[in-house]
């Protein structure tokens, strides 16, 4: 099946079906857009995605996952939603995870609930920085501790991940995931994504979808 007949299929599905009887409005009614997010998530697993099909893969931030849907839709199954334990994320991006067929394990900011060691990849798309009862070093140390040496981490946008370079410098952090031989690849979502740097508009980066 090709790329196109693929994606086809999975808008089709009984669980994006089920998306968008959905009754949510604001600013969390766009992600019942279902043919951005899988073509999104489809082009990042099948082009940007470079580790194993087996590796185990911690999405933080998981949000309405999507990248868990499409993930397993790839016979990536080794894939964990993570997000904070808060009312509102439960309740409203727990109606998106129902719906997908996705189950999340929510933290409380601190403590990743994983064994050290575990996780071959960690996935971040728009929510490494944007911390809820958390620090951003916090967050960087435990996920150092739960990845494996020479785990990669997939950080976007590429501002956020930016970002997180920064902070990693900032916090003097850069020797701690050194140890573990981490490798930061940054990777946008957005056919246009603006960089917000020192300045409020520096660059765009263009990346079609398909």
């Amino acid at each position: 099946m090709n790329n196109q007949n693929q994606i086809k299929s999975l808008l089709d599905s009984k669980e994006v079906i089920n998306i968008q009887k959905i009754k949510i409005e604001g600013r969390w009614e766009e992600y019942r857009n279902a043919s951005y997010n899988i073509k999104l998530w489809f082009k990042f697993w099948k082009k940007i995605f470079k580790n194993d099909k087996n590796s185990k893969i911690l999405d933080f931030g998981s949000g309405a996952c999507w990248g868990g849907f499409v993930a397993n839709k790839l016979n990536l199954n080794n894939h964990f939603n993570l997000d904070i334990d808060i009312k509102e994320v439960k309740e409203i991006f727990g109606t998106y995870a129902d719906c997908l067929g996705q189950s999340v394990t929510y933290y409380d900011g601190k403590v990743i609930p994983f064994e050290s060691d575990f996780f071959d990849v960690v996935v971040a798309k728009a929510s490494i920085m944007k911390l809820d009862r958390t620090d951003i070093s916090n967050v960087i140390n435990e996920l150092v501790r739960v990845s494996k040496v020479n785990a990669n981490w997939y950080v976007a946008s590429k501002g956020m991940c930016y970002r997180l370079k920064e902070s990693i410098a900032i916090h003097e952090l850069s020797e701690v995931l050194s140890e573990k031989n981490i490798s930061i690849k940054c990777w946008t979502g957005s056919p246009f994504e603006c960089i917000r740097s020192k300045s409020p508009w520096t660059e765009f980066y263009l990346l079609y979808i398909l």
